[in-house]
């Protein structure tokens, strides 16, 4: 009490000698009652500071995500948390960066599913109801074309693209009968500045160079927005790859292809699937065996059959 007092008679003192102004009482007031809210305006100031530190881990480090297969892929976003609470992302935030732990990470530990966790980081939005998600089916198929006997599944699909059109036919026919051929995850465009990220969605080829790019859609969508992304596509697919021939295909329906651009169906890939599922049950004669091909077949005809898209035409 007499150290409060002290302090009370230093202040007044200090008013005096320097002949600070009178204030009435309302003036008084409001200085009370910005002091007595210093605390919480230091707390959210704290908690805003850590919202921004999470915006940046997760849209303005996204710029520079890598684009190719090896690309990352990340653990659940950042702001799917508070932002007042921990996050053991937010600890050394400069030197940490999700992007910077992801370069230097062991390329062992980037499996699959690592990869594509990382890759649904940078894009928290679109987990949300993830099954009917389009990016997430597409995923799906990618797998499918790495895993499943390419000479029953992948091959015969690129055989019917090749069908379409000349153009597929010559970029296509270098890559039939080839013990592998290279799937690519969202091969880049190649572009730069806000565009940087734009990506195709499944890349096939080899050497490294997809020289066959498939845009999937499950949604809807407007015909001349599809056609200027396609468009866009098919200009950085010849500026990358000038001395190759390249076609871009659409996974469409069929009552929704355009005439520009030769189109796979989704049924067109159900079908290539319920052959696979036959071939390799009449190849592997073993149940224990061929378990793993057969449940993969099961599991994404089914996510076809039943998608929510499905039943309103896909789009």
């Amino acid at each position: 009490m007499i150290a409060r007092q002290e302090r009370r008679a230093k202040i007044l003192a200090h008013i005096e000698r320097y002949q600070y102004p009178r204030l009435t009482i309302q003036e008084r007031h409001a200085i009370r009652v910005i002091a007595e809210s210093h605390t919480n305006i230091k707390g959210e100031a704290e908690k805003s500071l850590t919202m921004y530190r999470a915006l940046d881990e997760a849209f303005v480090k996204a710029a520079y995500e890598p684009l190719s297969q090896s690309a990352a892929l990340e653990p659940p976003p950042l702001l799917l948390r508070k932002a007042h609470q921990p996050s053991p992302y937010m600890s050394n935030a400069k030197d940490e960066t999700e992007f910077k732990l992801w370069a230097e990470a062991d390329t062992r530990q980037k499996s699959f599913v690592v990869q594509v966790l990382h890759w649904f980081h940078y894009r928290p939005t679109r987990l949300r109801a993830s099954w009917k998600q389009e990016e997430v089916l597409t995923w799906e198929l990618i797998r499918a074309f790495e895993i499943l006997p390419q000479s029953i599944f992948l091959q015969p699909l690129l055989e019917r693209i090749a069908t379409r059109s000349t153009r597929a036919q010559v970029a296509i026919t270098p890559l039939l009968g080839r013990d592998r051929v290279e799937v690519t995850p969202y091969p880049s465009l190649g572009l730069s500045g806000g565009k940087r990220n734009c990506k195709s969605d499944i890349g096939l080829g080899q050497n490294g160079q997809p020289t066959v790019w498939i845009e999937a859609k499950t949604a809807k969508f407007k015909e001349s927005d599809l056609r200027a992304q396609l468009q866009q596509q098919e200009s950085s697919m010849s500026v990358l790859m000038p001395d190759r021939p390249t076609v871009l295909v659409t996974l469409l329906p069929e009552s929704r292809a355009l005439d520009t651009f030769p189109n796979l169906s989704w049924d067109d890939v159900l079908a290539a699937l319920h052959v696979c599922g036959n071939e390799v049950a009449a190849s592997i004669q073993s149940p224990d065996l061929s378990y793993g091909y057969r449940e993969m077949v099961r599991e994404l005809s089914e996510r076809i059959e039943s998608h929510p898209g499905r039943k309103s035409g896909w789009v």
